[in-house]
């Protein structure tokens, strides 16, 4: 027997039999642990290794606890000092500059732009809006270009 790791369920077709594995550590017999179709799924494990017993040792005493040290005295009229508590990160939220860098083509493609197409990115949508032109989030600096010379060129 042999124990394998399944990273991703899959069907064994041996022949004679189906055999479903579903993720985790299963123990197998070693023509499964060996088939070729088993080692793109799962990963072999090394074969674990005996345990022996351990002798019981005696016990040994047990010392006594120190006596308890008396408490401080509390001023009940001092204000308590504010327990620490980590301070948690604040969420970071992404930069302008960092969610207008992603356009979607026309053909559907992704295009990330450069830092320099950001900032004309953003100059172009900001001379877009200031003619009146309806801009779509998506747009990359060819459709604004498009745009803008389209709307100078009608009005």
């Amino acid at each position: 027997m042999a124990l394998i790791n399944v990273v991703k369920p899959f069907l064994l077709n041996l022949g004679y039999a189906l055999k479903r594995f579903e993720a985790g550590i299963i123990e197998v017999e070693e023509e499964i642990a060996s088939h070729w179709y088993t080692l793109l799924h799962a990963e072999r494990l090394p074969d674990p290794e005996p345990v022996e017993p351990v002798a019981e040792q005696p016990a040994e005493p047990v010392a006594e606890p120190a006596p308890a040290q008396p408490e401080p005295a509390v001023d009940p009229v001092a204000e308590p000092a504010p327990a620490e508590t980590p301070a948690e990160p604040a969420p970071v939220e992404p930069a302008a500059a960092e969610t207008e860098s992603v356009t979607i083509e026309p053909d559907g493609s992704t295009h990330v732009d450069t830092p320099d197409e950001v900032s004309e990115k953003v100059s172009l949508k900001a001379e877009a809006e200031a003619l009146g032109i309806p801009v779509d989030g998506r747009w990359g600096v060819t459709r604004l270009q498009a745009e803008i010379a389209a709307k100078k060129s009608a009005g």
